[in-house]
């Protein structure tokens, strides 16, 4: 018998910048990681993200975790860049 799958709610990212470098934090993940653009910054949390499930040993499917990046917005930009939410193929989706 098939059993009920349920998708699992993203985990948060909090996305910060300060002196020329972005920071990621994900409390859920035990993780603080830091890179010059948004894109490295990105690459390096998905690079981190099985190491960190293992590790820790969090009872999550590194290979099915989803992760929503909230990130910093310019107050004059009128951009909602905002609430990210990629998943584990790194496609974007915004949310």
């Amino acid at each position: 018998m098939k059993q009920n799958v349920y998708p699992i709610a993203p985990l948060i990212v909090s996305v910060t910048h300060s002196d020329g470098f972005y920071t990621a934090v994900c409390d859920d993940l035990h993780l603080v990681t830091e890179a010059r653009t948004l894109d490295e910054l990105q690459g390096r949390v998905w690079e981190l993200v099985p190491d960190l499930v293992k590790l820790n040993g969090l009872s999550l499917d590194a290979d099915s975790v989803r992760l929503r990046f909230d990130l910093p917005r310019p107050l004059d930009c009128g951009k909602s860049c905002c609430g990210m939410d990629v998943g584990w193929s790194g496609k974007a989706r915004q949310g």
